[in-house]
């Protein structure tokens, strides 16, 4: 393999490896935000509880698992973002990618 092509093959390595580090950094970011949404809806479960109301018909309740809806929808276009760039990797690199995977 020439030097060029050599060369370039790692720069492409490398962006994809720091664009899939970047996408999974904020996955977890993004499931960590959903971890918070569940207990806000706990505590706003156990306050209308107090209350002897139904949290059934409750806006606020609403309101928090419409936003971990749209979360949960940013987390799998990161995935498909994550694999569509495993899958490039694998057919511009000869399918050598697995071994310089960023974990998460």
């Amino acid at each position: 393999m020439e030097m060029n092509k050599w060369l370039e093959e790692i720069k492409q390595k490398g962006t994809a490896l720091v664009e899939m580090g970047r996408l999974k950094v904020k996955k977890v970011g993004l499931e960590k935000r959903i971890e918070k949404l569940h207990c806000r809806i706990g505590e706003r479960i156990d306050y209308l509880e107090r209350l002897g109301r139904s949290f059934d018909e409750d806006e606020i309740v609403k309101g928090l698992i419409s936003e971990i809806r749209n979360v949960e929808k940013e987390i799998e276009e990161i995935d498909a973002k994550i694999s569509a760039l495993k899958q490039h990797q694998e057919e511009t690199t000869g399918g050598d990618s697995s071994d310089q995977e960023v974990s998460g």
